[in-house]
C-alpha cells in the first residue's frame, strides 16, 4: 500500500528525448542527498501527456487521461496515489490507487496499470508518485551516471502540430 516503509516518495524530474527515445526521470521527492533517478523509457504519446501536463497546459480536445480524470471526478472518485512497483524483463509494472466513495464508505481501490498512464494521470490530479524501495535499487541510476545535459536537453515537443486531436487533415 502507498506511503508506507517500502515505498518512497518521487517527482518527475524531467521528460526528455534520449537516442534509445523519450525518457521519464523521477526523483526522490525529498532529494535528502540521494542522488538518483528512475529512468522509465516510455512512448511519444506518453512523454507528450507527461510534458503537457507538467506544464499545465491544455490540449484543445480533451486527452486520455483529461478525459479519465474527468469520469473519475464525475463519479466522485480521486486518484489516491500511484505507486512503481517492478521491473520484469525490462517492463515496469505500476498500480494505480483510486478512493471512491459510495454513500458514507469510502476505499480505495489498486488498480494494475502502465507507469506512464500513472504518472501522467498523478501530474494532472497532483497526486503523489512512489517507488518500491526495492524497485529503487534495482533500477535507479546515480545521477552522474546520465552524464552532464547539454545546456539545452532535447525535450518532448508540446508543439500544437505534435498534438493527436483524432481529427484526420
Amino acid at each position: 500500500m502507498p506511503g508506507d516503509a517500502e515505498t518512497l516518495l518521487m517527482k518527475v524530474e524531467s521528460v526528455l528525448l534520449s537516442g534509445q527515445g523519450p525518457v521519464v526521470f523521477l526523483a526522490p521527492a525529498n532529494g535528502g542527498g540521494d542522488d538518483r533517478v528512475l529512468p522509465i523509457f516510455i512512448d511519444h504519446g506518453q512523454a507528450l501527456n507527461i510534458q503537457l501536463a507538467l506544464e499545465k497546459q491544455l490540449s484543445p480536445r480533451p486527452m486520455t487521461h483529461d478525459l479519465f480524470s474527468a469520469v473519475l471526478n464525475e463519479l466522485g472518485a480521486i486518484v489516491h496515489s500511484v505507486v512503481i512497483e517492478e521491473l520484469a524483463q525490462s517492463t515496469f509494472y505500476a498500480s494505480l490507487y483510486v478512493q471512491i466513495e459510495k454513500g458514507n464508505d469510502a476505499s480505495v481501490k489498486r488498480f494494475d496499470a502502465r507507469p506512464s498512464d500513472c504518472i501522467a494521470l498523478a501530474v494532472r490530479v497532483g497526486a503523489p508518485i512512489s517507488v518500491t524501495r526495492r524497485l529503487l535499487e534495482q533500477a535507479a541510476i546515480k545521477r552522474s551516471d546520465v552524464g552532464p545535459l547539454p545546456d539545452d536537453p532535447p525535450q518532448v515537443s508540446t508543439d500544437a502540430d505534435d498534438v493527436d486531436l483524432g481529427v484526420e487533415r
